[in-house]
């Protein structure tokens, strides 16, 4: 028997672990979206790189045009007031006013002025923004740095004329800052871009006009007084904290041109870009990412139908078909699971059909398999394999468990097959029979054959393993053959000598009827033996062996038969044809068939516990109503046989119509109980018959509850014959529920079925009262409740002998436990007929 297999349990399996399909999604549009987000970062980084390189040259490029435009400027205004002083030079002094208004016209056009000095220092001619008079040092630079004058701040070019006869003259020309701011304006800066003039005494001149509060686009002073090189830019912070990229350039008189640029302006459109662009990646990545989780909803959705599919596939459902948007890969794997549950379903069905082939070629040879480890003790094996030793599953599951069902007689055998197995040198094999003891006292023979499974490095056995089967029917086979051997031994020798007895006691003058009357007698023993062989020697049915005695006057019609099919004991059907043989014979030669109109009726029944037979003869030739003088062979066979062999009693009755011979016997004695599963009992009552001790249990009260009043009237008769007290008959559960839990009992008959309500109830109450029950029904099969130490069923229609030994087990430790034997009783015609009736 294999222990109890591990089940799938029913309980809801828990979560997979891992991570679920749309993370891994995520995490597969991230890994592919970073490279490209940080190429695009790097994009940007670069960019913004290149763009700032591209401002600080471009700031560079437009320090540098501004430098150059003040540079051509100074140059050209250079250029003028040189002619200016050509113009005055010698020969003879220079005519100041009319210098003055032949150059008027034109400094006005050019927004410019001009200031003539003398070497002392005395102003001789002023035009156009008044400027203060150049200091001595002054005079000799060609522009000088930044200076206040009535038109704001300014610059000053100036070239010194020379006199031989007398002081030098010296010209100024006088550069307002809103000529270079006009000039810067004309070379068109972008709006934000803010020009600065810084002298070489550290003067700064706003070139932008119209910019309002300059203190947010202004670099710190300091920084710009410290721009050296020709040129370049720098990142700086204004007065407020702006950011600023500056770019400068150094001109040819040694001023410095600064160009600003508030940060912001040139970042924020930089920032808008990339904000716009990283939008628009994010938007994307936002896009991909529900994509993509819209797609694992679609995929998990198709892997949990195809989870399913697996679910199913185990349980052994249809797998059904996965959604439309389950990817091809999953539809492949369903159609595989698809194709594995066909398989599976075919190779199911073929183990399935092999496994119940084995079963049932298992449950009909009553083989189970079981293997023992010798190590641990622990014997395991086949399912129901316990149950060939009359235990449940799981009680015989150890070497020890096994010895204690086993036969004490077959202890040593036990042990020395087994010894003789795990034997190294030994024969290596295990071969018993022997008989184990069931709990109900059951002695059952089993055959057990197995070898060594398992070994050890050493030869040691360490498993054996084999099957094992109930041999118990082969066992009684073997036996009822060497008793049905004796028995024909017996039977044989028997005939031998019932032929010999014939022969001898068989008395005539003519040979040739003496030799008709033998063959008679010996041909009636022929057909009772054909009869029992027939039958396998289990018996004979009373109409057949009739039928086969009176054959040939029943053809004729001359014989009536009345009487049912009833099961004859093989023991008896010798004498029963012998004394129906007589009656024939006895009928042909003196009786009613020596008549064409004579006529026999012959009928049996069975009353009580007794068996009937009675011969009629009508219309043979009249009887004086006396029996005749002396007797002849045939009459003495009938009375030896009925007497002597069958316990029973005739009577004679020599009526003028003819004669009437009534038998009557045990049935007990004469037929054969077909119940099942009650051997001992019928056993008990044909023992019970032999000695003609009938018991009586006075006293006992019996409870009956039976819903067929003539099976109740019959049964109540059988138990006050009995000498018991009978409570009830009840015909309802209810009745009987109230009897058992009302009336004191000794024991119980109950009807299995009370008007279509099972009497269980009934029974499991008296029995918790320790009450004795015997269940009568018409069912083969009642699903255990058949056997038990305090139950016993019995099969309708009832036997009384199988009645009295049942009672007889169920009380033998009871208030009932000594019944009485009663003297044989002759019973009358009307007694018998009143218990038949009932």
């Amino acid at each position: 028997m294999s222990e109890a297999s591990d089940g799938i349990a029913k309980t809801e399996s828990a979560r997979p672990a891992g991570r679920p399909l749309r993370f891994g999604l995520a995490l597969l549009c991230v890994t592919l979206a970073l490279p490209v987000l940080l190429v695009l970062i790097g994009l940007l980084y670069g960019h913004w790189l290149d763009v700032q390189a591209r401002l600080r040259g471009e700031a560079t490029d437009q320090a540098q045009a501004v430098g150059f435009a003040i540079d051509q400027e100074i140059a050209g205004l250079s250029a003028l007031l040189d002619l200016m002083v050509e113009a005055n030079g010698p020969p003879g002094e220079p005519d100041i006013q009319a210098f003055a208004s032949g150059v008027r016209a034109s400094l006005d056009r050019l927004g410019v002025g001009l200031r003539v000095d003398d070497g002392e220092g005395r102003n001789l001619l002023s035009l156009g923004p008044e400027a203060p008079p150049l200091r001595l040092d002054e005079r000799r630079r060609a522009v000088s740095d930044l200076v206040m004058g009535s038109a704001g701040q300014m610059a000053l070019i100036s070239r010194e004329l020379r006199r031989a006869a007398a002081p030098p003259l010296v010209f100024t020309l006088v550069l307002p800052v809103k000529r270079l701011r006009d000039m810067v304006r004309a070379l068109d800066l972008p709006n934000t871009w803010r020009a600065m003039l810084i002298d070489g005494d550290g003067h700064i001149a706003n070139l932008s006009g119209g910019i309002g509060n300059t203190d947010r686009w202004r670099p710190p002073e300091e920084r710009l007084l410290r721009l050296s090189g020709a040129g370049g830019a720098f990142n700086a912070r204004s007065a407020l904290g702006e950011r600023l990229l500056v770019g400068y350039h150094r001109s040819s008189v040694g001023w410095r041109v600064a160009v600003s640029l508030p940060a912001s302006e040139i970042e924020g459109p930089l920032l808008r870009q990339m904000l716009w662009l990283s939008a628009g990646v994010m938007l994307l990545m936002l896009l991909a990412f529900a994509l993509a989780w819209r797609l694992a909803r679609h995929i998990a959705r198709a892997g949990r139908a195809l989870v399913g599919a697996a679910e199913r596939l185990v349980a052994d459902e249809p797998i059904g078909s996965l959604p439309p948007e389950a990817p091809c890969e999953f539809a492949a794997v369903a159609q595989a699971l698809g194709k594995a549950q066909q398989s599976l379903q075919t190779r199911r069905a073929e183990i399935l059909e092999n496994e119940m082939r084995q079963r049932r070629a298992v449950a009909a040879g009553k083989i189970g398999t079981w293997e023992l480890d010798l190590r641990t003790g622990k014997l395991t094996g086949s399912a129901g394999r316990e149950a060939l030793y009359g235990r449940g599953p799981g009680e015989i599951s150890s070497g020890e468990k096994f010895m204690s069902v086993v036969h004490p007689e077959d202890w040593e055998i036990t042990s020395r097959a087994l010894e003789e197995a795990r034997n190294p040198i030994g024969t290596g094999h295990y071969a018993l029979e022997f008989r184990v003891i069931w709990p109900d006292g059951q002695i059952r023979w089993l055959r057990s054959q197995g070898a060594p499974v398992e070994t050890d490095q050493s030869g040691t056995v360490l498993k054996l393993a084999g099957v094992i089967m109930d041999v118990t029917a082969q066992k009684e086979a073997a036996e009822r053959e060497r008793l049905l051997a004796g028995e024909l031994d017996h039977r044989a020798r028997n005939i031998l000598a019932v032929v010999q007895s014939i022969v001898r006691m068989t008395r005539h003058q003519d040979p040739r009827h003496f030799a008709e009357v033998v063959e008679g007698r010996i041909a009636a023993l022929g057909r009772a033996h054909t009869l029992l062989s027939r039958e396998r020697w289990q018996g004979a049915d009373l109409r057949q062996l009739v039928t086969d005695e009176l054959a040939p006057y029943l053809e004729s019609g001359r014989v009536r038969l009345d009487g049912p099919a009833l099961p004859i004991m093989a023991v008896a059907v010798q004498p029963l044809a012998m004394v129906v043989h007589e009656l024939a014979t006895n009928a042909v030669k003196h009786g009613a068939l020596s008549m064409p109109s004579g006529k026999v009726f012959l009928r049996w029944e069975v009353r009580g516990s007794e068996l009937h037979l009675i011969w009629r003869e009508t219309g043979g030739p009249a009887l004086a109503g006396t029996p005749p003088q002396g007797s002849g062979f045939g009459a003495k066979l009938i009375n030896a046989t009925l007497r002597g062999q069958l316990a029973g009693r005739i009577e004679w009755l020599w009526l003028p119509e003819g004669l009437e011979c009534r038998l009557a016997m045990p049935a007990a004695r004469a037929m054969r109980r077909l119940s099942m599963g009650l051997p001992q009992l019928e056993a008990e009552a044909v023992q019970a018959s032999l000695v003609a001790d009938i018991p009586r249990f006075t006293g006992c009260r019996v409870l009956i509850a039976e819903d067929e009043a003539p099976v109740a009237l019959e049964l109540e008769n059988s138990l006050r014959d009995l000498g018991c007290e009978v409570v009830g008959p009840a015909a309802t559960l209810e009745a009987a529920s109230r009897l058992a839990a009302g009336e004191p009992v000794d024991i119980a008959v109950l009807d299995v079925n009370l008007g279509g309500q099972a009497s269980f109830p009934v029974a499991d109450l008296l029995l918790s009262k320790n009450v004795p029950v015997i269940f009568a029904t018409g069912y083969s099969d009642l699903k255990g409740r058949e056997a038990g130490e305090r139950t016993i069923l019995l099969r309708k229609p009832l036997d009384r002998g199988a009645l009295e030994a049942a009672l007889a087990r169920l009380l033998a430790t009871g208030p009932c436990q000594a019944p009485r034997p009663s003297p044989p009783q002759e019973q009358t015609r009307e007694g018998e007929d009143g218990r038949r009736a009932g």
